[in-house]
């Protein structure tokens, strides 16, 4: 009997694997209504949905984790939910490597979480997990080699394969105990369009767009070698060997000469003997459609193709397609040798037989027809947005410039009505819980009040403590720990007023880098502010997805703001000439947003590269903009310089870390550039 869903949950259907299958089910599901349930990780975007899909009446959005009980409880019952089909997983292998905690929190902790939620709501009548073929290991690398099957045994050469075998022992589990209709589909090796650049079709389709080189990798134990060398290889006194590359069954291309040294022919073997299985995306759309129709639960079913190929020949298919589709003369890839990744399994069959005879499946598209689709997809412009961020004091003068940013960028955003030590931590929580968003801003702070517009409004009595420590401090603490309970990244919008020149940062030498902990303790803003920065520090360590950006002296060029750096000193008649690190904003939160995006964790001094003097700023302003600004310097030798080196957080912040990763222009380059166009306006 085929089973007919009416009210779907799809997870991490922003994703690769997961959007592809939402695009196909609409139309193949007329009468279904679908939930998209996507926390936006990794390669995740909204826009990979079609348009049609996302302005269809049977489809919404909502923007949660998995682990965000409250939201996925509201999810089912509020749209009557009978059926699950749940992708969301973190499936990048490096991240998994390098990050086997978070892995585990989101591929095994999550899904728990998510099972007590199927589990309490009681009203699912099917729930298709996706699962993996690596969670076998490594076939044989013989000719004769059998697929594994269903019950074969689970020997995960990798962690990301570990976390997704840890997942199948609970859907067994709850599948025994609580009597949870799962069934687990095992999907090989899929490619098409939406898929993350890092992955090897995606970036072979980037490199022959610029006909780049094509890296390889290999350990030199794969398959059987497809380079037959002209033995034994010639010119070795030369260190140079030549090297025919047999023609693929592809067509395309013709056979070629290589001239290449022994290791990188060496790494070229490996990647021709490297075999990986290729299946469709719209193939593996279709076999999930099966699993859920017609699977039988509790069972498991490989969903894969027997069709396999090298890298090396998927580089000669992947250029020679692009080549056509951008009219140009088909031209033959060139290969760089680079280190081998860790946990390379050399190859993955698995069989299908019992999808072909339970579930009437077998893939349908050919690999040229597939791989010309996932070209001509790569080619085309896409929208993108890959969060939707919550805003905490955004209406403050730093979050009014935020605001502006995001809208620039087209950032869908929301400003939280809740107050942090306001409100109840339940009341935010609650709020929290269902903004439907993946990003969390805190730009509370608390820098003024009662007519003093400085940090001279925190000194005082107990009730000028309570504000400091609330808004400076348990703010920014208790949404890490929501965000975290919650799976939203988290950034905190903290200072660089919490160092000062010393004998190891001296003017002109090495600024402060995001290792360094707090050295400036003259001000009771400062010292709070210092301890929220260690507070940021712990809870980094633990692995939370959290960014402590630090700015300071922050600037837009809006005169008529009156808390802007800018309109301030530009009407002093005296002003500090000592070099410091800026913040302007418009630059430093373009570069922090891209960073979220990225989901990026960690410290990070948001502050334009190249420190600059207030004078400096104000005689630049002079020079381009209003000659009749006229304000005298402050030298640092000066007894009054002097104390204003000595009372206040006067620092140079180290940008080496965020120049990696992000371009931000210098200050006095932005500020020159601003201001001109300041001028002509």
């Amino acid at each position: 009997m085929t089973y007919e869903p009416r009210n779907v949950v799809i997870t991490g259907g922003c994703g690769f694997i997961g959007s592809n299958f939402v695009n196909h089910i609409h139309d193949a599901w007329p009468n279904c209504n679908f939930v998209n349930v996507d926390k936006l990780i990794l390669n995740s975007d909204t826009q990979h949905v079609d348009e049609k899909v996302r302005n269809s009446p049977r489809y919404k959005l909502a923007l949660a984790d998995i682990k965000n009980k409250k939201a996925m409880m509201a999810v089912f019952k509020d749209n009557d939910i009978d059926t699950v089909i749940h992708f969301a997983a973190d499936c990048t292998s490096t991240r998994c490597y390098n990050e086997t905690i978070e892995a585990i929190e989101n591929n095994v902790i999550a899904f728990i979480e998510l099972l007590e939620v199927v589990k309490e709501y009681g009203k699912i009548r099917r729930f298709v997990h996706i699962s993996t073929d690596e969670v076998y290991g490594d076939s044989g690398l013989g000719e004769d080699e059998s697929g594994k099957v269903e019950d074969s045994r689970l020997l995960p050469g990798n962690p990301y394969a570990a976390t997704k075998i840890a997942g199948e022992a609970y859907v067994r589990a709850f599948t025994a105990q609580h009597k949870l209709p799962i069934i687990i589909a095992r999907m090989n090796n899929i490619y098409g369009p939406n898929q993350w650049d890092v992955k090897v079709v995606p970036r072979f389709i980037e490199i022959a767009k610029v006909r780049g080189e094509y890296t390889i990798q290999g350990s030199g134990k794969q398959l059987r070698p497809c380079i037959m060398g002209l033995t034994p290889f010639e010119s070795k006194a030369m260190g140079v060997t030549a090297a025919r590359v047999r023609q693929s069954e592809s067509p395309g291309y013709a056979p070629f000469f290589l001239t290449l040294p022994p290791s990188l022919v060496r790494h070229y073997e490996q990647a021709c003997c490297a075999l990986r299985s290729w299946l469709y995306v719209d193939d593996a759309s279709i076999g999930i459609q099966r699993v859920c129709e017609r699977g039988k639960i509790g069972e498991i079913y490989n969903l894969g193709t027997y069709f396999e190929k090298n890298v090396a020949d998927l580089a000669h298919v992947i250029q020679a397609e692009v080549d056509r589709q951008l009219g140009r003369e088909v031209s033959a890839p060139r290969f760089v040798s680079i280190p081998d990744r860790p946990y390379n399994d050399m190859r993955y069959l698995i069989d299908i037989s019992k999808a072909e005879k339970e579930l009437g499946w077998t893939p349908q598209i050919s690999f040229e027809e597939g791989m010309r689709r996932t070209v001509a997809s790569a080619l085309k412009p896409k929208d993108s947005v890959k969060m939707h961020v919550a805003l905490y004091g955004g209406n403050g003068y730093v979050g009014q410039a935020l605001q502006k940013v995001l809208t620039n960028r087209k950032v869908p955003y929301v400003l939280a009505k809740s107050k942090v030590g306001i409100n109840s931590d339940e009341e935010v929580e609650d709020e929290l819980a269902t903004l439907n968003v993946t990003h969390v801003v805190c730009v509370t702070g608390r820098t003024h009040g009662n007519g003093i517009n400085t940090i001279e409004y925190l000194e005082g009595g107990p009730e000028r403590v309570y504000e400091n420590v609330r808004d400076n401090m348990y703010s920014a603490t208790v949404l890490a720990h929501l965000c975290r309970k919650l799976g939203i990244h988290f950034t905190y919008v903290g200072t660089g007023y919490i160092f000062a020149y010393d004998a190891n940062h001296p003017i002109g030498g090495q600024g402060f880098t995001e290792k360094d902990t707090p050295t400036f303790f003259g001000s009771s803003y400062s010292v709070v502010k210092g301890f929220t920065d260690r507070q940021m520090s712990h809870f980094n360590e633990k692995g939370w997805e959290n960014i402590n950006a630090r700015i300071t002296l922050p600037l837009t060029y809006e005169l008529d703001q009156p808390r802007n750096l800018l309109s301030k000193i530009i009407n002093y008649k005296e002003i500090f000439d000592l070099p410091v690190s800026i913040s302007i904003l418009p630059d430093c939160f373009e570069a922090m947003l891209s960073l979220m995006e990225k989901r990026f964790g960690g410290h990070l001094n948001l502050v334009n590269p190249g420190p600059i003097s207030l004078y400096e700023i104000v005689r630049l302003y002079k020079e381009i903009v209003d000659d009749s600004v006229d304000p005298q310097p402050i030298g640092t030798s000066t007894d009054r310089g002097q104390l204003l080196l000595a009372t206040k957080g006067n620092c140079a912040l180290d940008t080496t870390l965020l120049e990696s990763m992000e371009h931000v222009p210098t200050a006095k380059e932005s500020l020159a550039t601003n201001f001109t166009r300041m001028k002509q306006a």
